[in-house]
């Protein structure tokens, strides 16, 4: 697919694609292990999504065409289960509960949400996800050498690394002294931990500032 040159780039949307198409190879590894599904019948895949209805087409095309290159078209040989929550998050434990009542073979969970909503509501369909903050924190796998259970995708690795981001940004500002973090209260709640730096070596003031996803743009104009 080449991008519209009247469209701006977003590389983060690029690697974004690049992730959705690679999952669907781990997403389809199920299907092609439940061979043994009654005549007739095609297997299912549940898309658990937090924001809009097909508010990222490209990246649900993205899915789509992992699944093809592992064999899978949506409509001939796989069905794909669409749940959204329409940025509700208390629906997203419902919509899961749906999609594991449907029979579904594996569940695609874009991030932290959608994975514990489908974590609760089973133990034992595969669960696919993408962006975990902490995966492990979060008791989705037991450790990032060995998973174990039902679940596997992706990480941030954002807890790790939290003390060598706010370094980095020393480091490009050295008068900095004020950070400010952005979070969702809605989202995980990994993401406030206190920076792992010790106080002596850097000066700086933390300020943690939560607010929902649809007043993000409004809160990174504020000034503090």
């Amino acid at each position: 697919m080449t991008p519209d040159p009247r469209l701006p780039h977003h590389p983060g949307m690029d690697r974004r694609r690049f992730l959705l198409t690679s999952l669907a190879g781990a997403v389809a590894a199920p299907l092609a292990a439940e061979a043994q599904r009654p005549s007739g019948t095609l297997p299912r895949v549940g898309w658990l999504g937090a924001g809009p209805a097909f508010n990222s087409p490209d990246l649900v095309e993205a899915f789509r065409e992992g699944l093809r290159e592992a064999g899978y078209v949506e409509g001939q040989n796989v069905i794909i289960e669409y749940r959204w929550a329409e940025q509700r998050y208390d629906r997203l434990p419902r919509l899961a509960a749906e999609l594991v009542h449907l029979g579904v073979n594996v569940i695609f969970a874009g991030g932290d949400l959608q994975a514990t909503s489908a974590r609760q509501a089973t133990v034992t369909i595969p669960i696919v996800f993408t962006g975990a903050t902490d995966p492990v924190a979060s008791k989705f796998i037991v450790s990032l050498a060995h998973p174990g259970g039902n679940m596997t995708g992706l990480t941030q690795t954002g807890t790790q690394v939290t003390g060598k981001r706010v370094s980095l940004l020393k480091e490009a500002r050295p008068k900095l002294s004020r950070i400010a973090v952005l979070s969702n209260p809605d989202a995980s709640p990994h993401h406030l931990r206190p920076p792992t730096i010790p106080p002596a070596r850097w000066a700086y003031r933390l300020r943690p500032s939560r607010c929902a996803g649809h007043k993000i743009s409004r809160a990174c104009s504020s000034r503090w």
